[in-house]
């Protein structure tokens, strides 16, 4: 995942050197395709690793994907950029404190 954010980051015209000036609307549209990046990629690949499952020999195996979590946090100097889907959430530990950055996205 850390590519593919590395990829959108790359095609809104901010490298990680840049990542201040990126507005909160950009960050968004570039966790969001990241993340259907993401899930895209996660429902094609096979158990074998084979990119296409309809070309590989695994067709009788039951792949059992029930959805995905994930969570993605960007460090600047003065914020910290936050994104999750599914029953995943980022915390921050501050002198012993859990401070929570996301919610639970749970159906």
């Amino acid at each position: 995942m850390h590519v593919i954010l590395e990829e959108e980051l790359r095609r809104m015209s901010c490298g990680y050197d840049d990542t201040e000036s990126v507005t909160v609307e950009k960050w968004r549209e570039v966790m969001k395709r990241t993340f259907w990046r993401t899930n895209r990629i996660t429902m094609t690949i096979c158990v074998c690793r084979n990119m296409m499952r309809s070309n590989c020999g695994c067709q009788s195996v039951k792949v059992a994907l029930e959805g995905s979590t994930e969570a993605v946090a960007v460090m600047m100097a003065d914020m910290i950029m936050v994104a999750n889907c599914g029953d995943s959430c980022a915390v921050l530990c501050c002198n012993g404190r859990a401070i929570p950055l996301s919610r639970d996205h749970k159906s």
